[in-house]
């Protein structure tokens, strides 16, 4: 155990950071080509110790233009620009996360069958849980800035390919001069503009494709009876019991994405299939991810002629506000309790988050009412 622990005790601070230099500069060919940072240091250092003089301050910048990239300095004084399409910028970027200095996304790479692999698949067959030990799944907070420049990546290569293919992409549509003309903002400064597809996603053309197939849906059953919100609860068992140790929901985007998405199937099975509500005519669902970083869906229901809810005892039938008993429905009593109450504020407990200026944004405590005349 004593050696144990004197191991423990070693590999931190400083001395962890000497055992990874030292296991990348014997297992990995880009650290044996290129300087690492306290090489460069050290050297200065060195020289300036030789001249007499004061070492220059060695800083770094980052600039977020256009010409997005890495820069590394070969050992030969040399700085060579990386592309982020480069096969090499991941290996060099997260060097721990690609210790043997292999992988990295390329264009023109292909599965077996000879099928191009486009950047989405590739970074998306690096996430789920293989056979082998995957250090991007236990790379904690890396895992979520990987997973983020991956994602910035695929919608910069994205962008590229509607900046470079204009032409071709408004030749397919008439209302190119249209768009320009109904643009409100015209401040900006003058130059060649690009114009994104609605096969982009979260384009203006994309969004405005969706409403008009919403109001289509609209137009032909009638308007929505019910509005349905989903939310991601990081305690979900599907997701605590497959996280590893020392691990919480966010350091696992690509598990949280897989269950939710997994319960709004099922979700829209019981509603649209199994008629748990009612018969559904049509819906229409969007996702969207909240500040806290797990995913949220909101759902229009538009129920059947003879489903829908029109009066009180209506609603009452569909939803009751009450507390389960706890005998009788001891699952449904926790869920309740743990996830449908009001926590306590105001004099109760004023650091609330809902407390504002002294007040609740929720306006609790509610008068008790036994009917709601709203």
């Amino acid at each position: 155990m004593a050696s144990v622990d004197a191991q423990v005790e070693t590999l931190q601070g400083p001395g962890l950071m000497r055992f990874l230099s030292g296991l990348l500069a014997n297992v990995n060919a880009y650290a044996q080509s290129y300087k690492m940072m306290y090489e460069v240091e050290q050297t200065e250092t060195a020289m300036a110790a030789y001249d007499n003089r004061a070492p220059a301050k060695i800083r770094m910048a980052f600039e977020a233009s256009s010409l997005r990239g890495s820069f590394a300095r070969a050992t030969e004084e040399q700085f060579r620009n990386i592309s982020d399409i480069d096969k090499i910028c991941d290996p060099l970027t997260y060097p721990l996360l690609f210790p043997t200095g292999d992988g990295g996304c390329e264009l023109g790479l292909r599965n077996r069958e000879g099928t191009r692999i486009t950047q989405k698949e590739y970074y998306a067959y690096l996430f789920p849980i293989h056979n082998y030990f995957n250090p991007i799944l236990h790379a904690g907070a890396l895992c979520q800035q990987f997973a983020v420049d991956a994602y910035v990546k695929i919608e910069q290569n994205r962008l590229n390919f509607q900046r470079r293919n204009q032409l071709i992409l408004r030749r397919d549509t008439s209302r190119g001069l249209q768009d320009y003309l109904a643009e409100a903002d015209s401040s900006g400064p003058p130059g060649n503009r690009v114009v994104l597809s609605s096969s982009h996603p979260g384009s203006p053309r994309a969004m405005q494709q969706a409403y008009q197939v919403a109001m289509v849906i609209v137009a032909r059953y009638g308007r929505p009876t019910l509005f349905s919100t989903t939310t991601c609860n990081s305690n979900w068992k599907e997701l605590r019991g497959n996280l590893y140790c020392g691990q919480s929901s966010s350091d696992r985007p690509d598990l949280v994405a897989r269950v939710f998405n997994a319960k709004l199937q099922e979700y829209c099975t019981d509603l649209c299939k199994k008629n748990i509500l009612g018969g559904v005519e049509a819906y229409v669902f969007v996702v969207e991810f909240q500040k806290c970083g797990l995913p949220h869906c909101h759902m229009l229901l538009i129920m059947k002629e003879n489903c829908g809810v029109r009066t009180a005892e209506d609603v009452d039938e569909s939803v009751c506000a009450e507390i389960p008993n706890r005998e009788a429905e001891p699952e449904l009593y926790a869920a309740v309790t743990a996830y449908m109450i009001h926590r306590q504020c105001g004099v109760m407990d004023p650091r609330s988050p809902c407390m504002q200026n002294g007040s609740c944004l929720k306006l609790f405590p509610k008068k008790d009412t036994r009917q709601d005349d709203s």
